[in-house]
């Protein structure tokens, strides 16, 4: 994988980033990976706001998975925490991959919890922890 972007960015420059993911991405299935309290979750929620989407989003942790509509009930994005799945099994046996088929922005939070299930298209996006409370992005 090379690496086309990469930024340490503050909170106050979130709308930026997001504008410049949704400018380059690749791929209707987006991959977001990092550790717990990264900013992964901060970044959806900005995607989802910028993307038009009524809802002003929060994690799926406990539902799994999220759908995001405008005010006119256009599906702009679906958001899965995968954090929860014990195995590849139990994400095949959720049904994820008709989802891969859909035109609409997919995001992917702890992507390795898939396994072979994540599409060779899919685009990656890495967020870390930085230093002075800042965070680092990578694509």
């Amino acid at each position: 994988m090379s690496i086309t972007y990469k930024k340490t960015f503050g909170l106050e420059e979130l709308s930026s980033i997001a504008k410049d993911l949704l400018e380059q991405v690749t791929s209707s299935i987006i991959l977001l990976d990092g550790p717990v309290g990264a900013g992964k979750t901060t970044l959806v929620k900005e995607l989802i706001s910028l993307l038009g989407a009524e809802d002003q989003g929060h994690s799926p942790t406990f539902g799994l998975l999220n759908e995001y509509a405008t005010p006119e009930g256009e599906i702009v994005a679906y958001h899965l925490d995968a954090y929860r799945l014990r195995s590849e099994e139990e994400a095949f046996d959720l049904g994820l991959e008709e989802f891969w088929f859909i035109n609409t922005l997919f995001i992917i939070e702890w992507p390795n919890k898939l396994g072979s299930l994540v599409p060779s298209d899919a685009f990656f996006v890495k967020i870390d922890y930085a230093e002075g409370g800042k965070r680092q992005i990578h694509w």
